[in-house]
């Protein structure tokens, strides 16, 4: 999907006007360092224009594959009509998103395609659960799922194929007292597409979440997360493995809210960046007054493969109670020559002597997956690699 170059200027820092080429020929520039500012709010209306008639509704996704007896997937008005638990907070979170200027451009759409995926209390799904994206259709262009998980369930979520054409997702995530959820989202995009999505996530006292994402290819893709630990005792895990091919960009930003005391979250982030590939990670934790007791650990990691690959980090910790531990980190390199150089001084080729240091360096991002899952993207990230 080409854009228009004079559609790419907007209001940047101090009301500056300024010009985003990440979609064309060139890039922001490291001295700009535009990447800070992408502007998400035009990118949004040059995919999901909102003075389209094609623009009035959310694309229903299909039911979930593997659904357990007890499980209802619904639309948005019969949930509402059944009073499922959380129902008005999670129709609320559509409009009151905090999308980091996504929302004003999908906020007029009708809501009658939204899908809701509600897991009754105590109901814990032994089989994982796959729900697969709305079929690409040129009238419609966005989706949006609502998954809500009443006390004590526990669910496993797979989304594959979730960036296979140019559309916005919006999922919202409500997880009762008690509640688990884990969610492996496959993000590998074809070739040309421009994809974005939005995370929002509400998490009670002893709930857990964990999002595991693997992201790779594509001409852009720009995912936005954003986790409210409500309770005491709530937990967030959140892994990402950004692969960035040659002219893809790949923009993650995550705003973790510690609202009550004594919750806990952990960011592992990994960037992978081939030859004029971009990838940023922005991450945000957020502590709010009362929120004592608070454990927060963010590490971002990234390692360049190619000369002329580039990778961001933007760790920010805002900080109001005064009884925590948190940390953020973030490095940045490229293959350590000493390794390459001892792998090869035992025999190993210098080809898969990389891969090992490569395969090695996002292995704990792997381990997060489902076990199910991991082989297939150990293979995927093999073929990858494979010609450096």
């Amino acid at each position: 999907m080409e854009l228009d170059r004079s559609t790419l200027d907007f209001k940047g820092p101090a009301d500056r006007t300024r010009h985003w080429t990440g979609l064309n020929k060139g890039r922001p520039s490291s001295k700009q360092e535009e990447w800070k500012y992408v502007p998400v709010d035009v990118l949004m209306d040059a995919l999901y224009p909102t003075d389209s008639p094609s623009s009035d509704s959310f694309e229903p996704r299909p039911e979930p594959l593997n659904v357990q007896t007890g499980i209802q997937f619904l639309s948005l008005e019969q949930a509402l009509e059944a009073e499922i638990p959380g129902i008005q907070n999670a129709k609320e979170s559509i409009q009151n998103a905090a999308l980091d200027g996504l929302a004003q451009a999908y906020r007029p759409v009708n809501q009658s395609g939204i899908r809701v995926l509600y897991v009754p209390s105590n109901l814990h799904c032994i089989d994982p659960i796959t729900a697969m994206p709305a079929v690409a259709q040129s009238t419609s262009k966005a989706e949006a799922l609502l998954v809500l998980l009443g006390e004590n369930a526990h669910l496993t979520l797979f989304l594959p194929h979730e960036a296979q054409s140019n559309r916005f997702s919006f999922l919202y995530v409500g997880l009762d007292k008690g509640a688990k959820l884990e969610l492996n989202r496959d993000l590998a995009a074809a070739p040309g597409t421009l994809f974005m999505s939005h995370i929002q996530g509400s998490v009670a006292e002893s709930a857990e979440l964990k999002l595991v994402q693997w992201m790779q290819g594509g001409q852009a893709q720009r995912h936005s997360v954003q986790v409210s630990l409500n309770g005491q005792q709530a937990i967030a895990r959140i892994s990402s493995l950004q692969v960035a091919e040659p002219q893809n960009q790949l923009h993650s930003w995550v705003n973790m809210i510690h609202a009550s005391p004594e919750a806990e979250s952990h960011q592992n982030i990994r960037q992978l960046s081939k030859k004029e590939g971009i990838s940023s990670f922005t991450g945000k934790i957020h502590v709010a007054l009362d929120a004592q007791k608070t454990q927060a650990y963010q590490h971002s990691a990234a390692m360049v493969l190619e000369e002329g690959g580039r990778t961001y980090h933007r760790p920010v910790l805002e900080i109001y109670a005064d009884d925590v531990k948190c940390s953020h980190g973030a490095t940045t390199g490229s293959l350590d020559e000493q390794a390459l150089f001892y792998l090869q001084c035992r025999g190993i080729s210098k080809a898969s002597a990389k891969r090992l240091l490569i395969e090695a360096f996002i292995e704990g991002c792997i381990q997060d997956f489902y076990p199910a899952l991991q082989s297939h993207f150990r293979t995927a990230i093999s073929k990858s690699i494979q010609q450096l």
